[in-house]
């Protein structure tokens, strides 16, 4: 090993022995002897210091999926213009995604599908990709912005600029929210606790409805957080409000004594990636109350920012890529096919 000097890291600036056959080798040690652990980047770890983990993009599925008679999915489809900076607007970007399985039409050819393919790729590339340039200057004109418009400074450039670019907060929309009909079909087992459960979170919050996931993965939570999981295990409920950490709900009835361990290892997954959970016992919610209870009804008494109104320079942008994603869904369905249109 030779002596070596951290450029980065936790320990950047100070001293350490590295591997004289780094890159290949990332082997480390502390000037003191002790050995270090080494992140997947090169950059060492101090004993006891947690892995800095990075989110990721997964395919996402819960219990809300499950619609006889409809393929549907989740999709990231958001947008953006290049002259306005949008904060927080990961909290816009997902879209749900129902298309009716009906046999009668065709779908599309292969050639036809990869088209589409790749549409899908450019309007989903990064998580809210800009409009196409014309798109977005029409869209100033359109709200009067013309005179805010100036020259572009590198020739060539037909990117619109303002005269001084805007920033906006991303806030998610209301709406008058009913909870899920026919709950119990969303389950894979018998399911009278949870929609007890359910009608329990509507007394103390009809808002919070809004932001109940049931039978969320467990394992897609874990790896969407840069941790390891690789079974197909799921969660109750997760409970995701904007602006605020999630945290998972369990209704455990009398077989959680039994598997009192594999519980313990569920909660241990997603503790290590900053998910809490809570259980709530079968006895709790046939009585309403208790300490269960108690936690999950501070934790959703919480306010959260949404707004009645449709920010054109927000909402444009995203609902036009949606409307892009819609066709091809479309398309691909045989929906749209030539001069046939099935509305």
């Amino acid at each position: 090993m030779t002596l070596r000097l951290a450029k980065s890291g936790p320990n950047a600036g100070g001293q350490f022995y590295g591997c004289t056959k780094f890159p290949k080798c990332k082997g480390t040690r502390n000037i003191d002897g002790s050995s270090t652990t080494t992140e997947a980047g090169g950059d060492s770890l101090k004993p006891g210091q947690p892995k800095e983990r990075r989110e990721r993009r997964v395919s996402w599925f819960d219990g809300t999926l499950r619609r006889e008679g409809w393929k549907t999915r989740y999709s990231t489809t958001g947008a953006s213009l290049r002259s306005v900076k949008v904060d927080d607007i990961r909290a816009l970007v997902n879209c749900w995604i129902a298309v009716e399985s009906v046999p009668s039409f065709e779908p599309a050819d292969a050639d036809t599908r990869r088209v589409l393919g790749m549409v899908r790729k450019i309007i989903n590339r990064g998580m809210a990709p800009p409009i196409h340039p014309d798109s977005e200057r029409f869209l100033l004109q359109s709200l009067g912005m013309d005179s805010e418009l100036v020259a572009p400074v590198v020739k060539g450039d037909i990117a619109p600029k303002l005269k001084k670019k805007r920033t906006i907060t991303a806030i998610p929309l209301s709406s008058d929210f009913a909870p899920i009909e026919g709950y119990e079909d969303l389950s894979d087992e018998d399911s009278d606790p949870e929609s007890e459960f359910m009608e329990w979170i509507g007394t103390q919050s009809h808002e919070a409805l809004r932001w109940v996931i049931p039978q969320a993965s467990l394992d897609l939570l874990v790896r969407s957080r840069g941790g390891d999981a690789g079974a197909s295990r799921s969660v109750d409920f997760l409970f995701a409000f904007p602006g605020e950490a999630p945290f998972v709900v369990e209704i455990d009835g009398p077989q959680h004594e039994s598997a009192e361990m594999v519980d313990e290892d569920r909660d241990a997954s997603l503790r290590d990636v900053g998910i809490e959970t809570f259980r709530v016992s079968t006895d709790e919610l046939t009585v309403g109350d208790g300490p269960g209870l108690d936690e999950i009804a501070e934790r959703i008494a919480v306010q959260v920012s949404v707004t009645d109104e449709l920010d054109p320079l927000v909402w444009a942008p995203i609902q036009t890529h949606r409307l892009v994603l819609a066709l091809c869904e479309a398309v691909q369905a045989g929906f749209l096919a030539g001069d046939r249109w099935v509305v």
